[in-house]
């Protein structure tokens, strides 16, 4: 069993909980990740302390080794209905049985993500696409149908103005609306999109393209059925209808 250690969260933490809370979390988990972005510091295991007001120490007597297995962080991870870090595809018939990985985004990345979802890092083919927390629950309990190509830069203006929310309400449109599930996502972008996005946008945009299944090109819509055909993948997400293209053969999915 992994070493274990007692954390009182310095700051709320989507994963955990609220600031001031104590948890129980692998040692690995505090000395990568919450120590190092300060996110929280050791205390003793005998240490409880109230969620909410200024912190007051409480005793208990010593946690046994059946209650760091219950603990604070593992309750949270159920409550959650976290998938397990590794596990198979349930696919079509015309598709081989693969198996995906996953892990959560560090900390120190999720500042430059919007608010408001959990996010995670899914391992596919040797790559790593970024997804939120309810897209990766999906992925495993649901019947993958192929890649899907994201026309980027139109569902970035599903508000009418440019702006990184569309791309997140992608990610729960296939989670919770869709009668298919696609996977992964591939994502095309013109070069323009990221001029036109406000200042504090830009930053979410280039985190966004940090990770695989993102391309950003001259011309995107053309780009848009070279990636699909390449794929041999028929679906493409995008609220344009492509007049201009030769479209027969495509199955076009709007938001």
């Amino acid at each position: 069993m992994s070493a274990r250690v007692c954390i009182r969260l310095l700051k709320d933490f989507p994963v955990l909980g609220k600031e001031g809370t104590v948890h129980v979390v692998t040692k690995k988990y505090a000395d990568q990740y919450l120590l190092p972005e300060k996110i929280a510091v050791i205390v003793p295991i005998t240490t409880v302390y109230e969620p909410s007001g200024p912190p007051s120490p409480k005793i208990r007597p010593m946690l046994k080794l059946g209650d760091l297995k219950t603990g604070g962080f593992e309750a949270s991870m159920r409550e959650l209905r976290l998938p397990p870090m590794r596990f198979f595809l349930k696919t079509t018939p015309d598709l081989p049985i693969q198996s995906v990985s996953w892990e959560w985004v560090e900390p120190g990345r999720l500042r430059l993500l919007p608010q408001g979802n959990i996010y995670v890092k899914i391992e596919y083919a040797k790559h790593r696409y970024l997804a939120t927390l309810e897209y990766l629950q999906s992925l495993a309990s649901r019947k993958v149908r192929k890649p899907i190509i994201v026309d980027g830069s139109n569902v970035g203006w599903l508000s009418g103005e440019p702006s990184v929310s569309g791309l997140f309400e992608v990610y729960y449109y296939i989670a919770k609306r869709s009668d298919q599930f696609y996977f992964p996502l591939l994502w095309v972008f013109d070069r323009s999109f990221r001029r036109v996005l406000k200042w504090g946008e830009k930053k979410i945009f280039d985190e966004f393209c940090r990770y695989a299944g993102v391309k950003v090109v001259d011309y995107a819509d053309r780009e848009v059925f070279e990636t699909a055909k390449s794929l041999k993948t028929p679906y493409i997400l995008s609220n344009d209808r492509f007049k201009e293209f030769f479209t027969e053969g495509y199955i076009r999915i709007s938001l």
